[in-house]
């Protein structure tokens, strides 16, 4: 098309008027023409590059929320985890605590039995006390 443009100068210039009138009125049949279609052309263009940017934009978009919905869940999931185990551990810890709180005092009362038999006897027995855990060694002197 543009070609017919410049061969219309160029005949205009080296003065052949008939040669230049024949591609100058070729130019305007198809310039008409070529002006219709590029007004049409162009918003279907500018319509697919908007399109293509907002969807770019929205992947984007879609793929921060997804990742930032992905991290709540999982910490979501090790809070629901966590929060039961943790009071799960709590409570044998309380148990284990009163077991041994209990074997301490039955330790005591035996402790206390075994004085007040051996002083009922008159001797005290010097062999040492065994416990799963620890040895407890009992000397005492007897007054007589």
């Amino acid at each position: 098309m543009k070609s017919n443009y410049y061969q219309t100068k160029i005949y205009k210039a080296i003065d052949n008027k008939e040669e230049a009138a024949k591609h100058s009125e070729i130019y305007l049949d198809n310039f008409e023409k070529s002006e219709f279609k590029l007004n049409t052309e162009i918003p279907e263009v500018n319509f697919k590059l908007c399109e293509e940017q907002l969807q770019s934009e929205m992947k984007v978009i879609q793929k921060e929320f997804s990742f930032k919905r992905n991290l709540s869940m999982v910490i979501v999931f090790i809070l629901v985890l966590l929060v039961p185990v943790l009071v799960l551990m709590v409570l044998r810890n309380i148990k284990k605590k009163k077991v041994a709180e209990q074997k301490v005092a039955d330790l005591i009362e035996e402790y206390k039995k075994n004085i007040i038999i051996a002083e009922k006897k008159g001797t005290v027995n010097l062999e040492p006390v065994k416990n799963a855990t620890a040895v407890i060694s009992i000397k005492k002197k007897m007054k007589f």
